[in-house]
């Protein structure tokens, strides 16, 4: 009788014991999947800036100012949907090719901004300098 005494008020001093490394254990893995999901944002916005500054290069093709082919971009974008999905239509790549035109260095861009963040800023950045010429 004595021993399941001990057994349960083993259980009682250390359920909260276990609880308190439970919650610990619940940190560490929610912590570690919120820098996943930074760290796959990072790399998609660095991947999204060299796409466009591919289509750029491609299209100036060592010329101070583009020749832009009409149908480049449309057929970027057919191809890479058909391997990589929706997320690569042509008003992407437009986007991804807007992107690196506002910013030719990337280590401007902060790693923090997702984006729809960089979409919005080169939005607001066209409006105003489209503002600024008339």
């Amino acid at each position: 009788m004595k021993n399941t005494d001990s057994n349960i008020a083993n259980e009682i001093t250390t359920a909260p014991q276990k609880e308190a490394l439970l919650s610990e254990i619940r940190s560490v893995l929610n912590a570690a999947k919120h820098n996943i999901v930074r760290e796959v944002n990072s790399q998609i916005v660095h991947a999204y800036w060299q796409i466009g500054k591919y289509i750029v290069e491609y299209e100036q093709g060592g010329a101070q100012r583009a020749e832009y082919d009409k149908n480049l971009i449309n057929d970027l974008a057919q191809q890479l949907q058909s391997e990589f999905g929706t997320g690569f239509n042509a008003t992407n790549l437009r986007y991804m090719r807007q992107f690196y035109q506002v910013f030719p260095i990337y280590h401007t861009v902060c790693d923090k901004l997702n984006w729809s963040h960089i979409r919005l800023i080169i939005t607001c950045f066209i409006i105003y300098w489209r503002g600024a010429m008339y």
